[in-house]
């Protein structure tokens, strides 16, 4: 009698499997649940390196950067090439506001990968916020020439560079920037905002204000968007609209918390409502 051979598939360590399903819970955004797994992974198993990474992840979603940044360095000291645990060690330092650190594990990633356009644009992001700008704006450049990218990662970057030239005052640049980012994504109310401001740099008030209004539609409870509609009327010598818009900033920053903001607009509202009295006067 001749034995039949059955090859059977290995399966899963049951910590891997463990691991998987807290890989499962953060694509479903259940960020406690996700934590608690690796938890039980590297109390037992502190080795786990994949653990280690996701559990950093987790951290960011949960807003615990010095937990994040301290799960990412223990898994580089154990494998110092791991690029994703670099990217995410440096938008931990990004988010809590320690934009060098960032830049240098963005340097980590670009010294491996030299045109890794997620490491470029996070690096130009913080370089942008510590008013860098030419280099930022070379590493939006460089990102922009991946091959990889989506469609809304494009209009994310040039979005992003198009606030960058804001800072440098070069108005038409930026508002080629955000009209290129609308006609990948029209419905990104923060674009709406930002090509508003550009044209009221350029003096476009009207246009300026067809935006502000684009954005309002979509968030309707943002003093600044009024204030910014409510100056661009104002421009215009539409005071009456412009009062208006500054009345519902002041509201909403009452409502918000934020009384001296409102304090400071209706001082502005008290200096038109006195012109508009001085012209009717005369």
């Amino acid at each position: 009698m001749s034995l039949i051979f059955i090859c059977l598939p290995v399966n899963a360590s049951p910590i891997d499997d463990l691991i998987e399903s807290g890989v499962q819970q953060l694509d479903q955004e259940n960020y406690q649940a996700a934590q608690s797994i690796f938890d039980d992974v590297l109390n037992s198993n502190p080795e786990k390196i994949k653990a280690q990474q996701y559990r950093c992840f987790t951290h960011l979603n949960l807003e615990n950067y010095d937990r994040a940044i301290a799960d990412c360095s223990t898994a580089l000291q154990k494998n110092p090439k791991l690029i994703q645990a670099y990217l995410w060690r440096g938008l931990a330092y990004y988010r809590s506001g320690n934009y060098p650190e960032a830049i240098k594990n963005y340097n980590q990633v670009l010294a491996q990968t030299p045109e890794h356009p997620q490491a470029l644009y996070n690096r130009g992001l913080a370089q942008s916020a510590i008013a860098q700008y030419d280099q930022a704006l070379a590493d939006y450049n460089q990102a922009l020439q991946s091959q990889s990218l989506d469609q809304r990662e494009k209009a994310t970057i040039y979005n992003d560079r198009g606030i960058v030239y804001l800072e440098q005052q070069q108005y038409e640049m930026a508002k080629a920037d955000f009209a290129k980012a609308l006609e990948i994504d029209r419905n990104d109310s923060r674009t709406h905002y930002h090509l508003g401001c550009a044209c009221h740099y350029l003096g476009e008030h009207q246009t300026a204000i067809f935006y502000f209004t684009k954005f309002l539609q979509h968030s309707p409870d943002n003093p600044s968007v009024y204030v910014s509609r409510g100056l661009a009327y104002e421009q215009l010598n539409q005071t009456q609209m412009a009062i208006e818009d500054l009345e519902l900033a002041a509201n909403l920053f009452n409502n918000q918390g934020k009384p001296q903001a409102a304090i400071e607009i209706r001082r502005l509202i008290d200096q038109l409502q006195t012109t508009v009295a001085n012209v009717s006067y005369v």
